[in-house]
This record gives structure tokens, C-alpha cells and sequence, in this order.
């Protein structure tokens, strides 16, 4: 079990390891957009301000010169500098000289100056002078290294909640699921071992009847015969359970006398019964008050696999009873016989496929499997119990609407 538990363990956390690392790379693209798409809107709003400061009312040089630089944006100013046809630029006090490759700018553009990163554009004033202005983009830099620090925090604590999570969800699912893969493997291997069974015969009795006398090979037939009605159950049941696991909805339901069902499922099994030796009884109380809802062919295979398995399974000159009856809201049949002892361990095996209670008889393990859909899709329960004298008591329990 600890084994197990830890194989699970592994596995949930390497399914939540990579749903991580999954959500971490869509989570890191997106925020690349939207820093990209940030950067590029406060970019905007710097230019933006570039063009009111040259589309402003231009002042005299002497005057432009002298006045206080105007503000941009997150209180930056913004540089201006007037340049004359000759290429010489003047700026007010303390403005750093503009390099001579922006004289002709005029779209906006990002240049690295005294020391850090500006905006520069322009335009012409008149024929012999140009304006160029520049706004430092130190804020959208401090802006954007403020968003990048909050993402850098928050993306791991995001990313351990996601590990977390989907490692608790993981470990909620692992069990089923590795539960039904164990059990489908199972029902592979026991349905290959079952037709396998049959297919060896067959094919070891047509050996047999190829060498032997013709009183030989009636005998081998017959075997073939027998193993190939064998198989054909055996699929047919496969097919019945394949087609009822895979149907949501089964159709509508009818009002059905259970108590009709069994009197003549117990009529058609008095032959079988007899030919074993076997004394088949049946009591049915209140017929008429023992109708239930659902369909028909359910119950009736429902009683058919429990009256075979007590017959098939029941000792010689045994006794096999069939009791259906009212109690207060609910309807319960019980069949009984008096085969093998089953112990108790193995009660609640009795419904896995291909799994049966006692080695004797020739059933194929899978009519309580069937019997078992049919109970839980009509809303029925099972009461079973296992007599220390011999035998079993299968019981079901439906709840009257």
C-alpha cells in the first residue's frame, strides 16, 4: 500500500510539475505582450507631449533660450534646442550640447544621451532654423521595472498555488484512475485467458479428430461444439456489457410485475433443475403488489442469471429457493442454494468480472457482472451472505416509487 501510495505520489507530482511548466511559459508570453504593450502606450504618451511642445507657439530665440524648460511627462523637462541652417544648436543653460546626427530629426526616435535613454524629435521653424526637443525616459524606465518587480514576485506565487493545486487534484483523481487501468487490464487478460481456454480445445479436438475413428471424432465435435457454444456466450455477454457501459441513458422506464418475471423464470428453470437433481421452489406473496419501474428485460435477466448461477453451482439433490416479497416500500428477491462454501473474503469479489466464488461449474464469470450493471442502473441493492452450513443467499433490495 505505501508502495503504491508512493508510485502515485511520483506520478501526480510529475503531472503537476509539467501543467507548471505549461502555465508558466503561457503566463511569461503573456506578460511579454502585456509589458511590451505597456512600454509602448507610455512610450506613446512621451511623444504625444513632444508634439504639443513643437506644435506650441514658438518665442524668439533670445526669449526661448532664457525661459524655463517646460515639463513633460511624470515631471520630466523637456530639452529644446534651436539649429541653424549651418548645424550649430544653442540650448538654454546647462542643456547639454545636441549630437549632430539628431539636427535633422523629425519622427520620434529613442537615442541614448548624457548618460541615458531619450526621446528625440523635430521639426523646422523657418527656412534657416529647426526645433528639436528630447523628454528623458527615465519614468517609463522606472515604470516598467516597477511592473516587471510586481510580476517577478507575484509569478512564483501564482505558479506555486497552480503546483499545488493541480498536485492535490492529481492526487484525488490518481486513485480512480489507476483503479480503472488496473481493472481494464485485468478484464483484458481474463477475457484472453477465458477464449484462449475454449480456442485450445477446439483446436486440440480437430487435431484429434483428424487422426482417430469416426467414433473419435463424433466425440471430438461434440467437444467443439460444446466449446464453441462456450465462447459464444462469452462474447455475447462481452458484447452486453460493452454496449450497456457504453449507453448514458437506457431508454425509457415501464411498470414491470417482478412477481410475474419470477414465476416464469422459475416455470422455464424446473427442467434444468430437474435434469440436476436439483429441487427448485419458489415463493411469490401479493403478486399483484410487487410491480416495480424500469425494463422488463433487465429483470428478467436479472432473475436469469441468479436462478443459472444456483443451479449451475448447487450440489446434487440440493435445494434451490427463490423468495419474492413486499416489505413496507421496498421489494426484495432472494435466491438460494446449497452449493460450496464461499468464504467470506471472496463475497466481495463475486461481482468483478471474470472473478468467481467456487471453482466448480462451467459458468464464465460474468453473469453477476451483468446482474450487478443491471442492480445499480435500475437502483437496486445487493444483500448477500454466505451460510456456514454451504451455499449462498443472493438478495436484492429495489425501493418502490
Amino acid at each position: 500500500m505505501k508502495r503504491k501510495k508512493s508510485i502515485l505520489r511520483r506520478r501526480a507530482w510529475r503531472l503537476s510539475l509539467i501543467t507548471t511548466l505549461g502555465l508558466a511559459l503561457i503566463l511569461v508570453l503573456v506578460l511579454g505582450v502585456v509589458d511590451a504593450f505597456v512600454a509602448s502606450r507610455l512610450t506613446a504618451g512621451v511623444d504625444s507631449h513632444l508634439a504639443q511642445r513643437l506644435n506650441a507657439p514658438f518665442f524668439p530665440v533670445g526669449e526661448n533660450l532664457n525661459r524655463e524648460n517646460s515639463k513633460g511627462e511624470f515631471d520630466e523637462p523637456v530639452l529644446e534646442w534651436v539649429v541653424s541652417s549651418r548645424g550649430n544648436s544653442t540650448a538654454a543653460p546647462g542643456v547639454p550640447g545636441l549630437p549632430v546626427f539628431l539636427n535633422n530629426v523629425t519622427t520620434p526616435v529613442t537615442e541614448n544621451f548624457a548618460g541615458g535613454q531619450f526621446r528625440f524629435s523635430g521639426k523646422d521653424l523657418n527656412q534657416s532654423e529647426r526645433l528639436v526637443v528630447a523628454a528623458n525616459l527615465v519614468p517609463v524606465s522606472n515604470a516598467i521595472g516597477a511592473l516587471l518587480l510586481g510580476e517577478g514576485v507575484a509569478l512564483p506565487v501564482v505558479l506555486l498555488l497552480i503546483f499545488g493545486s493541480a498536485f492535490l487534484v492529481s492526487l484525488r483523481l490518481a486513485d480512480p484512475i489507476e483503479e480503472m487501468r488496473k481493472k481494464q487490464l485485468a478484464f483484458t487478460a481474463d477475457a484472453s485467458h477465458e477464449l484462449r481456454t475454449p480456442l485450445s480445445v477446439i483446436v486440440a479436438e480437430t487435431a484429434l479428430a483428424k487422426k482417430g475413428s469416426k467414433a473419435e471424432m463424433e466425440v471430438a465435435l461434440e467437444h467443439v461444439e460444446n466449446e464453441a457454444t462456450r465462447m459464444r456466450k462469452i462474447v455475447n455477454d462481452l458484447l452486453w456489457l460493452a454496449r450497456f457501459d457504453a449507453e448514458p441513458k437506457h431508454g425509457e422506464d415501464e411498470l414491470v410485475n417482478l412477481g410475474v418475471i419470477v414465476r416464469m423464470e422459475i416455470e422455464r428453470f424446473e427442467a434444468i433443475a430437474k435434469e440436476r437433481g436439483i429441487t427448485l421452489s419458489g415463493s411469490i406473496s401479493k403478486e399483484d403488489e410487487l410491480t416495480l419501474l424500469g425494463k422488463s428485460d433487465w429483470f428478467n435477466r436479472v432473475v436469469s442469471i441468479l436462478l443459472d448461477n444456483a443451479c449451475r453451482y448447487s450440489k446434487p439433490e440440493g435445494v434451490v429457493s427463490v423468495q419474492v416479497e413486499r416489505i413496507g416500500r421496498k421489494i426484495k428477491l432472494s435466491v438460494s442454494n446449497g452449493g460450496a462454501i464461499l468464504k467470506e473474503e471472496e463475497l466481495e469479489h463475486l461481482f468483478n468480472r471474470y472473478r468467481r466464488g467456487t471453482e466448480e461449474g462451467e459458468g464464465t464469470g460474468l453473469g453477476l457482472a451483468i446482474a450487478d450493471a443491471i442492480v445499480k442502473a435500475s437502483n437496486g441493492s445487493w444483500e448477500v451472505r454466505a451460510p456456514e452450513d454451504g451455499g449462498a443467499i443472493f438478495a436484492i433490495v429495489w425501493n418502490v416509487h
